[in-house]
């Protein structure tokens, strides 16, 4: 492969599709940033008969390869896309996609339960595969999640509505997380198939988008539930050693 410093060639703005206006959501990191620098080559297919028989050649497909070095974490991303190509360019572009990594990128959750973060990880490398399942792998960490914060129900919807009725405020989700987590409800037609604890690992299909939000919420959860208590617990310790050292009282709980 050619090597193609960005910015400045043509063939970035080729990749535009995927940069999101010159800009790259890295799948390692998961950070949006402009391209350190991005390697391509095109490849042509057609109809080899075309020049024996004398018939007129169609528009014939190219594929193009391109390594996007991401200028956050210096990581590669493959990607690939096939349409027509006239006077240089790529015209009519037929489909693009990332081949490598696989999926969506995962944030780390250190002080979040295994096998909450082991079914989050789940989710987001099947998303691009198959939405369907990546959904299916959320609810089942959704489920979880909520059942150790003590919301028991037998299925999905009334633990969902239990957290939401929440009437203690030192329990209840902040305002963009109950927004959130209450949307989960209407994704995948959940009416039409109500999740049980039989039906959770279902597959039920969703919209476009709607398996990519699941996978949020469960994140804002992992990290209301786990990580900021966890942080705000260190940052305590940290400041009640402090005033340990000076003779002072620790901090109230």
């Amino acid at each position: 492969m050619a090597r193609i410093t960005y910015p400045g060639d043509v063939l970035v703005d080729q990749l535009a599709e995927f940069l999101d206006d010159g800009y790259l959501i890295c799948a390692h990191c998961g950070q949006r940033a402009k391209p350190h620098m991005m390697y391509s080559a095109v490849a042509m297919s057609g109809d080899p008969g075309a020049a024996l028989t004398g018939r007129a050649p169609e528009r014939h497909p190219r594929y193009q390869l391109s390594v996007v070095v991401c200028a956050g974490c210096g990581s590669e991303s493959l990607f690939v896309r096939r349409g027509g190509v006239e006077q240089g360019a790529f015209t009519l572009t037929d489909w693009h996609r990332r081949l490598y990594p696989v999926g969506r990128a995962t944030r780390s959750f250190p002080n979040t339960t295994e096998g909450h973060v082991k079914a989050y990880h789940e989710a987001c490398a099947v998303l691009e595969l198959s939405p369907a399942a990546s959904a299916c792998m959320s609810r089942r960490c959704l489920q979880g999640i909520l059942a150790e914060q003590g919301y028991r129900q037998k299925n999905l919807v009334q633990q969902i509505d239990a957290v939401l009725r929440e009437p203690d405020n030192r329990k209840s989700l902040p305002a963009s997380v109950h927004d959130a987590v209450d949307a989960i409800r209407h994704f995948g037609n959940f009416g039409a198939h109500p999740i049980t604890d039989v039906t959770t690992l279902q597959l039920i299909e969703v919209e476009a988008g709607e398996a990519d939000w699941c996978i949020d919420v469960v994140e804002e959860l992992m990290d209301h539930y786990y990580e900021r208590p966890a942080k705000l617990q260190a940052k305590r310790a940290a400041a009640n050693a402090k005033l340990q050292s000076g003779g002072k009282p620790f901090l109230k709980s």
